[in-house]
């Protein structure tokens, strides 16, 4: 009997936290849904995901990280009415469950308090972690009615709270469901576009202030999509990024970038400073510097006429890392630059 209890609560319980898994979430979302059918009441569901969790994991360790995981599993319990239920729905997400909401109003009292928590700092085995997380709430019968529905909105809304700037909760709207459409429609075309070779680089001039002499390029991407023309970076690049659309499109556009200046050296132009830039699921590849040189020995440009460019933000994300990836870039004898 005490072996079939165990089995029992691992399938429907975290292992790490203890918390309620997906599983058992979801069959009291469903019963909570029945019941408020039949009294009138509401129910809402939040997602909570932790903001930027992947660089704990990445800079002190899964076993510290696990632990901080528990922790903050303790305080959301804590911050739970009774009646709720607190999951773990995995890695670094966790799910809520307002049996009995009265509405958005309170939806975000308590979704303000669960943020003001999570910025407390907290310590494990004497590290100091500050955290933030996005909070995506929906709420039915508004946003949906059954389990699927409710919690999908939960988290369209959670990627919108991502999308603007992290460290709070948004409610779900339609209008975020018209733009998670568009946004998927975007992705499908982008991969199209790849293959179609619909991208281009164009060159912006770096000129010495001093003597107006050109010394340098940037290689900017564009899309020249076949029906709506060009499309700038900022509305295709975050897509690429969260699709992992990146990781070809960057190694395309670093290619193409150095081709273009080997073909000027060829042609007996003055030797310029490639400018290109890398984005944070570039310069996080641990292959980084293989797939550089591999470019470089490809199109023959000489490394010291390529500059790679980060943004001052992803070099402070996680300072180890920045610094064994930077030694390993400088050995092959190109530049680095700080952008932005």
């Amino acid at each position: 009997k005490a072996a079939e209890e165990t089995i029992r609560h691992l399938a429907y319980h975290d292992g790490l936290t203890n918390l309620p898994n997906r599983v058992l979430f979801r069959d009291r979302l469903t019963t909570a849904l029945a019941q408020a059918k039949r009294s009138g009441r509401k129910v809402g569901v939040m997602f909570v995901d932790l903001d930027n969790f992947k660089l704990v994991n990445d800079s002190v360790g899964h076993t510290l990280g696990d632990r901080l995981l528990s922790a903050i599993a303790s305080d959301l319990t804590r911050l739970t009415r009774n009646g709720d239920t607190i999951a773990r729905g995995g890695g670094d997400e966790f799910t809520l469950l307002l049996a009995d909401c009265e509405g958005a109003a309170e939806a975000a009292r308590i979704a303000e308090r669960v943020l003001g928590a999570l910025r407390q700092p907290r310590r494990v085995e004497g590290r100091e972690f500050h955290l933030t997380a996005s909070i995506g709430i929906a709420i039915s019968p508004e946003d949906g009615t059954d389990a699927m529905t409710l919690l999908q909105n939960a988290d369209i809304a959670m990627y919108r709270a991502k999308e603007d700037g992290r460290d709070n909760f948004k409610m779900f709207t339609e209008s975020m469901n018209t733009t998670i459409t568009e946004r998927v429609a975007l992705e499908r075309e982008m991969r199209h576009g790849l293959e179609r070779d619909e991208f281009v680089v164009y060159y912006q001039p770096q000129v010495e202030i001093n003597t107006g002499e050109m010394v340098g390029v940037e290689a900017l991407v564009r899309w020249k999509h076949p029906e709506r023309g060009l499309i700038p970076p900022m509305e295709f690049i975050p897509v690429a990024e969260d699709s992992g659309l990146i990781q070809p499109l960057g190694e395309w556009v670093l290619r193409t970038a150095c081709a273009q200046g080997r073909a000027w050296e060829v042609a007996g132009l003055p030797a310029l400073r490639m400018g290109v830039n890398l984005s944070a699921r570039q310069f996080q590849q641990p292959d980084l510097p293989r797939i550089v040189a591999r470019v470089l020995n490809e199109t023959g440009l000489d490394a010291k006429h390529l500059q790679l460019e980060i943004t001052e933000s992803l070099a402070m994300r996680n300072l180890d890392f920045t610094m064994t990836a930077l030694q390993d870039l400088k050995r092959l004898g190109l530049e680095v630059s700080i952008d932005d």
